[in-house]
């Protein structure tokens, strides 16, 4: 099928290419970690940056060195432009990175999403970590994945990360967050996109949360 390509509309700077989710540090948490900066664009389109937040946790599992997985489930979020699919099918508590990332900064918690995700066919780019943020009903805003960072860890400790999934294919893998208070029970996650054109056609912005159901 023929591809195109959606334009970011009023948002982006004229003629950028951009489809995927952000969101803004959680306030007051004196996160001074790094963030990863945005890539050049591709013929994917252009990845968004990804900036982690994190406030100090007071009621987080406590991580015992072994990662504990926990099934979940979630609504499964299709975006109705794109005609990508997202659902979560478990959480996992107990990561540690390595280096700057070896522990949560802020005091927050690492939590590990797995998703099921698919790709639509009608245009370049897809449903990625970068489109999935999570949040705690502690926190008044999601935070973004750091997959990226920690991403030989996660490898090391049996969680393959969500990689790029080919059109009209389906695939399954690990995001990465941190983030206050989490438990099994209070984990949200949010499946944005930025509001976009195609050509003369306007596309709103996507929003949809995916509250996780422990078991």
């Amino acid at each position: 099928m023929k591809r195109t390509s959606l334009l970011l509309a009023g948002l982006l700077t004229a003629g950028a290419i951009a489809l995927s989710g952000c969101s803004a540090p959680a306030s007051d948490s004196g996160d001074t970690s790094p963030s990863t900066p945005a890539a050049e664009p591709t013929a994917e389109g252009t990845p968004i940056t990804e900036e982690p937040s994190a406030s100090p946790t007071t009621d987080a599992p406590a991580s015992s060195g072994e990662i504990e997985k926990i099934t979940v489930t979630s609504p499964t979020v299709t975006d109705p432009a794109r005609e990508d699919t997202a659902t979560a099918t478990a959480i996992a508590f107990g990561f540690t990175g390595s280096g700057d990332w070896a522990t949560a900064p802020g005091g927050a918690t690492y939590v590990g999403v797995e998703y099921t995700v698919s790709r639509g066919e009608k245009y370049y780019g897809g449903v990625s970590c970068t489109s999935l943020q999570l949040a705690t009903s502690d926190m008044n805003v999601p935070t973004s994945d750091i997959t990226s960072s920690v991403k030989d860890d996660m490898v090391a400790q049996g969680l393959t990360p969500l990689d790029d999934v080919e059109s009209g294919a389906t695939g399954t893998g690990w995001c990465m967050y941190y983030v206050q208070n989490p438990t099994k029970d209070n984990l949200t996650v949010s499946y944005t996109r930025l509001a976009a054109k195609d050509g003369d056609k306007e596309i709103p912005a996507l929003d949809e949360k995916m509250p996780l159901t422990a078991g």
